[in-house]
């Protein structure tokens, strides 16, 4: 079949158009990776020769691989990349790396990152630089920060307003006070509902000795897994109107560098806490640290009224000046923690406490408290009854059965008034303990009173009965008795008694 010319030239421009629009869009769609490597990565080498010339001629989505070697220079990053370091996927805390790709930012950041788009950044060094290290001041930035070594400067993070912010798998020592520095600084916007949520697991912080780790403002979010040592001034610094889980981290010898600030030293600080404010801060170990948790004075004082914070099921140990510091206010729910001693935490309201001291301005309830590290919340038991003392109706005489016949919450074991009758006359003394008899009289004196006394004319409680009419004779009614004590009024009456019980 023969076709027109024009019939010829529409196919073709059809299919060239189909073309195009099939190879544009596969152009647009391939995430490329670009690779980076100067004279001191050798052997390893890279089409470019700096971390911020791949940046520059990146597409969004695309992969930057970096070889190992020092790369002093400030990068910015303006669109979403992951750049990747040497040691990629590999957790400088857990696994065998090898050699280090190294950023030393020369004056500024090591990282600037200036999108919304996501940036992901791992496996490098941070080492050597004059400036921080990782920084953003775009609100809605998306960071993650994983597996990476930040050591050998000053210890400058800051993040401005992020929205979702991933920390995790990080190992930082040694890091230096900028005059200021606030460590890992998330000045977040989370109003309660919307705004940053972080995500800060399984780092190590480390060496820290004039400087913290980090001060946490306006995020929501879950902080677990950490492990903190030889940090100074505070770990995990809360502020405003932040709401965080806090669970399963160590807090370790944290220093105070002057102990006329009172909640310094703490391996978990609180700072104004505002309306929204919430921490829960469970299965954390506080050892050796000025103070383990510690809530600041000041102005504003820390006010916690009515917020959803609380601290079960840690451990706190030999920390210096206390385990918990309540310096606000509101009551601090430290219930089921372990203070180091079965005997339970050094405070005042817990006379023979022997463990980590829990003290402050402000009030805290630490009873129950685990008898043992990890152990069930069974709270103190002094006489070892099985019945902790804050439920023991005889919490220093054994009562294990709780019995209290007088219902007065006082157990019968230790209770020096049973007054099961309730006629106000106790128990041990009462002539009638199960009959009311508030007077306690006692007509035959026998010691068994009138209104529990068969025979209250007769003494004992043995009453003669008549049985027969015969006993009722020559007087004998005036002797004998009903079986319930009663006497009879003449001899017919015993007579009659004998015959119908009537």
């Amino acid at each position: 079949m023969k076709l027109s010319r024009s019939a010829v030239l529409f196919a073709l421009a059809i299919t060239l158009v189909s073309g195009f629009m099939i190879c544009g869009t596969n152009t647009a769609d391939a995430a490329a990776t670009l690779t980076v490597g100067n004279a001191s990565s050798l052997p390893c080498t890279g089409t470019y020769s700096s971390i911020s010339a791949a940046v520059a001629a990146a597409s969004s989505g695309d992969t930057i691989q970096v070889c190992p070697g020092t790369y002093p220079e400030s990068i910015g990053v303006d669109k979403g990349l992951i750049i990747n370091g040497a040691n990629a996927g590999t957790n400088p805390n857990t696994g065998i790396r090898g050699a280090e790709s190294i950023i030393s930012g020369p004056g500024g950041p090591g990282i600037r990152i200036g999108t919304t788009e996501p940036v992901t950044i791992d496996g490098f060094t941070f080492s050597g630089g004059t400036g921080p290290m990782i920084d953003s001041y775009t609100s809605g930035h998306n960071p993650t920060i994983i597996k990476n070594i930040f050591t050998g400067q000053v210890n400058g993070f800051f993040f401005n307003e992020p929205a979702l912010f991933t920390f995790e798998d990080n190992y930082l020592h040694d890091l230096t006070d900028c005059g200021g520095c606030e460590g890992v600084f998330i000045a977040g916007n989370w109003n309660g509902s919307t705004g940053t949520v972080a995500s800060i697991k399984d780092n190590v912080w480390s060496n820290l000795l004039d400087t913290p780790a980090t001060n946490l403002s306006n995020i929501s979010g879950t902080i677990s897994g950490n492990s903190f040592s030889y940090v100074a001034y505070y770990c995990v610094f809360l502020a405003n109107a932040t709401n965080v889980d806090v669970t399963d981290n160590t807090f370790d010898q944290t220093i105070n560098p002057d102990i006329t600030v009172r909640t310094w030293g703490a391996g978990i600080r609180f700072f104004t806490p505002s309306a929204g404010f919430g921490a829960r801060i469970t299965g954390n170990t506080f050892s050796n640290n000025y103070v383990g948790i510690g809530v600041r004075m000041g102005s504003p004082t820390a006010d916690i009224s009515g917020m959803d914070v609380y601290a079960h099921e840690n451990n706190f140990v030999a920390n210096t000046a206390a385990g918990l510091r309540h310096d606000g206010l509101g009551t601090f729910n430290a219930t089921c923690n372990w203070w180091n001693s079965a005997s339970g935490p050094t405070n005042p309201g817990n006379p023979g406490g022997t463990g980590d001291v829990v003290d402050g301005t402000g009030p805290v309830t630490f009873t129950p408290w685990q008898t043992s590290s990890g152990g069930a919340c069974v709270g103190p038991d002094a006489d070892n009854d099985g019945i902790t003392d804050s439920a023991d109706n005889c919490p220093t005489v054994a009562n294990p059965g709780q019995e209290d016949a007088d219902n007065d919450d006082i157990g019968d074991a230790c209770d020096t008034c049973n007054d099961v009758d309730g006629d106000g006359v106790c128990g041990n003394v009462d002539n009638c303990p199960t009959v009311p008899n508030p007077t306690q009289t006692d007509t035959d004196g026998d010691n068994i009173g009138n209104a529990c006394d068969p025979c209250p004319n007769t003494p004992g409680i043995s009453c003669p009965i008549a049985t027969n009419k015969d006993q009722c004779k020559n007087g004998g009614w005036q002797t004998r008795f009903r079986a319930n004590g009663t006497p009879f009024k003449n001899q017919g009456d015993c007579v009659s008694y004998t015959q119908n019980g009537k």
